[in-house]
């Protein structure tokens, strides 16, 4: 590899390994208060190491960097964007598989978002909660821009000359 080469996909790795650990991914429902007309809904963005949490739900603004109580939370809710962003990292696995994760990296932002949906509705409040596809959509440039070259296999070669002198 050239040295340009190799500067190009350190930068795009080092790019990638921070927007997995600092980008938004999901927006997830805490609450939905209120009486007939007056709605009010509170929602959560996370993120790998940080959440975010509205006033009404802790009486402060809650910007929760590395907070030690909520990390088991955010790592659970974060599996399938860490596992992503290792497959995305390494590029030892087949093509499809890095987008196969990709996607499920998705999965809880749609549930969260398909179990209030109807509340959401009935109550006429537009508020988005779901997935913030940043990391699936910085993987997938920085998988186009690294991509592995295929490694020489001598023994198709070798095949290949046999059948030829025969």
């Amino acid at each position: 590899m050239e040295v340009r080469q190799k500067s190009v996909r350190f930068i795009s790795l080092l790019i990638f390994i921070v927007v997995t650990l600092l980008a938004p991914n999901n927006v997830y429902p805490l609450s939905l208060l209120g009486e007939f007309h007056s709605h009010q809904v509170n929602v959560c963005i996370a993120a790998l190491l940080w959440m975010y949490l509205p006033y009404s739900v802790v009486y402060e603004d809650a910007f929760n960097l590395i907070n030690i109580t909520i990390l088991p939370l955010l790592f659970a809710l974060s599996f399938f964007n860490i596992l992503f962003a290792f497959q995305v990292v390494n590029l030892r696995t087949k093509e499809a598989l890095p987008w196969i994760t990709g996607i499920l990296t998705l999965v809880p932002g749609v549930i969260a978002m398909l179990l209030v949906q109807q509340e959401l509705l009935r109550s006429s409040i537009l508020v988005y909660i779901g997935p913030i596809p940043i990391q699936f959509i910085v993987g997938m440039i920085v998988a186009k821009i690294i991509k592995q070259p295929e490694p020489l296999d001598i023994w198709a070669e070798s095949s290949d000359t046999q059948n030829t002198e025969v």
